[in-house]
C-alpha cells in the first residue's frame, strides 16, 4: 500500500484540525471534523453532544444514554441528521470493512472515514503523538475510541517502538503539528473487535454529495 494521507494533505495540515474533548464526545469530535474537512463548515463538538443529549430525552435516541457512547450506527445517524435538519450535502454510511478497504478510502477525494476501536481491560493499544514513545492511552480499563483516519504511512517510525504506519485525527488535543499513530498490530487487534451490536471492523464513511 503507498503512503497516503487523507486529502493529500501534510500531518501538519491534518493535525492542525485536532480539538481536545472533554467528556465522552470523541464521536462528536470525529464528526465535527469531518464536516471542516468536507464542507469548510466548523461545529462545535460539545454543542452538538449537547444537541443530541437533549433529542435522546424526545425520543430521538443517537447515543446510548445522555453523556454515554456513541456507537458507529449512532454516528451514522447524526451525520444524517445534520444533513437532514442542517441541510448539509453529505451523507454517512456505516459497513465492516477490511485493512483494504481502509486503504482504498484514505484514496477518496470526498470522503472521510470513522474508525472505533475496542480494548479489554489491561489491553490498551499504545497510541503515540508523532515519533514521540510517550503511550498516551493510559486508559487501562476495558473501552472504546473513535478516530478519524487520517494516513497510513509504512514509513512512519515512533522512537523505541518501531513502524507506527497507521495515522489518526484525535481528540486528545488541540491543534498541534502531529498526527496521533498506532503500531499495526495493535491497530488490527483493537479494530478487528467483535461487540454485540457493533461487529468486528467499524467503519463510518462520511461522504460529500454534490
Amino acid at each position: 500500500m503507498p503512503n497516503t494521507y487523507l486529502h493529500m494533505k501534510t500531518e501538519h495540515e491534518l493535525a492542525n484540525l485536532q480539538q481536545l474533548q472533554i467528556g465522552n464526545s470523541c464521536s462528536f469530535h470525529a464528526i465535527s471534523t469531518a464536516i471542516k474537512l468536507l464542507l469548510d463548515i466548523q461545529m462545535d463538538p460539545h454543542l452538538l453532544a449537547e444537541e443530541i443529549d437533549y433529542l435522546w430525552w424526545r425520543f430521538k435516541p443517537m447515543r446510548t444514554y445522555p453523556g454515554w457512547a456513541v456507537t458507529p450506527n449512532q454516528q451514522k445517524r447524526i451525520v444524517n441528521y445534520l444533513a437532514e435538519s442542517r441541510g448539509f450535502p453529505i451523507r454517512a454510511t456505516f459497513e465492516h470493512a477490511s485493512i483494504e478497504r481502509l486503504w482504498e478510502v484514505l484514496n477518496y477525494a470526498h470522503a472521510v472515514p470513522l474508525v472505533t476501536i475496542l480494548w479489554l481491560k489491561n489491553k490498551a493499544p499504545g497510541i503515540y503523538l508523532g515519533s514521540s514513545p510517550i503511550n498516551h492511552n493510559n486508559n487501562q480499563q476495558t473501552n472504546a475510541h473513535t478516530m478519524l483516519l487520517a494516513a497510513f504511512d509504512a514509513m512512519h517510525i515512533t522512537y523505541g517502538i518501531g513502524e507506527t504506519p497507521w495515522g489518526f485525527i484525535n481528540s486528545w488535543r488541540n491543534s498541534g503539528e502531529y498526527l496521533f499513530w498506532m503500531r499495526d498490530e495493535d491497530f488490527r487487534r483493537t479494530w478487528d473487535f467483535f461487540l454485540p451490536g457493533v461487529g468486528p471492523m467499524p467503519l463510518v464513511l462520511i461522504e460529500r454529495t454534490e
